[in-house]
């Protein structure tokens, strides 16, 4: 996938793209070097090692590099379920 950042938020490579000087760009983002000169980039999603048992993924931000965006994510404790929380308060 190629999108751009502005003001912060990813806007993806649109299948038609309509240019500064009013022309339309039919299947735009099939055709990487057309987003590359009208500053898309691609985008990496940068997911951190976690254990899924115990933890999730959340989405972060987005970082903009001279070739990419990429997206960047953290982990935080998944949080308990119903059942693990009776268990633990069984077990006390």
């Amino acid at each position: 996938m190629y999108g751009k950042l502005i003001n912060g938020e990813l806007v993806p490579a649109p299948l038609n793209y309509l240019t500064d000087n009013n022309q339309m760009i039919f299947n735009f983002n099939k055709d990487e070097e057309l987003m590359k000169q009208y500053g898309f980039k691609e985008v990496i999603i940068r997911e951190p090692e976690y254990n899924p048992e115990v933890q999730q993924l959340k989405f972060s931000h987005y970082e903009e590099t001279e070739l990419n965006v990429v997206e960047v994510y953290v982990t935080e404790d998944r949080p308990l379920s119903q059942e693990e929380k009776l268990t633990l308060l069984q077990k006390t």
